[in-house]
């Protein structure tokens, strides 16, 4: 069972999503946001982790200067909490402003292919560019994207991801840049080591950007392409 709520305390709007599931040992609690950690379970033998998914949420939470925390307790379930502060909202005036900043930088013709696997990521992103006066398409898959850039000749530029479900990034933007070696790709990815980097650019993609991806660096990185 799956409960999702929403209530206010202390000036702070507070997000929960609690379940009835397994739980987490009291020792590993610790351990859910720290990346692709992963905890031996002794009953069944084998590993368990939670992956990106905490770490980046708890990024995003943060931005907003907000937090993610989780209670849990082994074989009655687990709670996430988001806090987010209430004052977090613009007023109207001010979001008009930043709104009619964004729109007067982008064409509104222009329209950006979202390659993106997590719902959340790709939703993210899809409200930032919307916001930013810009159209979007999303897509999950590699081999899709490749078909969507041969046939959509009006796709400015492409965002990238570069973990797939079928084929890596890499390889879809090797792809494109055969059939459009002017159509700008971006990477996005989790994993912003030099050697992701140098492998990013090897295989065609014209720049990067680091998840969990800032509103703002995403902005700056789309204006130099998109003048």
């Amino acid at each position: 069972m799956i409960k999702i709520g929403i209530y206010d305390r202390d000036n702070k709007i507070i997000l929960f999503v609690e379940d009835s599931g397994k739980g987490i040992e009291a020792q590993n609690v610790k351990l859910v946001f720290e990346r692709v950690r992963q905890v031996f379970s002794r009953t069944s033998n084998f590993r368990q982790g939670a992956g990106l998914g905490p770490s980046i949420s708890k990024a995003y939470a943060k931005l907003l200067k907000g937090n993610l925390t989780v209670t849990s307790e082994k074989n009655k379930g687990s709670t996430f909490f988001i806090t987010l502060p209430i004052d977090l909202i613009s007023t109207k005036s001010d979001h008009q402003k930043m709104k009619e900043s964004i729109i007067m930088k982008f064409n509104k013709e222009s329209l950006v292919l979202i390659v993106e696997d997590e719902y959340s990521n790709a939703l993210y992103l899809e409200t930032i560019l919307n916001q930013m006066n810009l159209k979007t398409i999303t897509v999950i898959s590699g081999k899709v994207a490749i078909d969507i850039c041969k046939n959509n000749k009006s796709i400015d530029l492409v965002l990238m991801d570069i973990r797939l479900p079928d084929i890596t990034g890499y390889i879809a933007t090797q792809e494109i840049k055969k059939i459009r070696k002017n159509l700008i790709v971006i990477a996005q990815t989790s994993y912003a080591m030099k050697s992701n980097m140098e492998e990013a650019f090897s295989s065609g993609c014209d720049d990067y950007i680091s998840k969990p991806i800032r509103k703002e660096d995403l902005f700056n990185l789309l204006q130099k392409y998109m003048q």
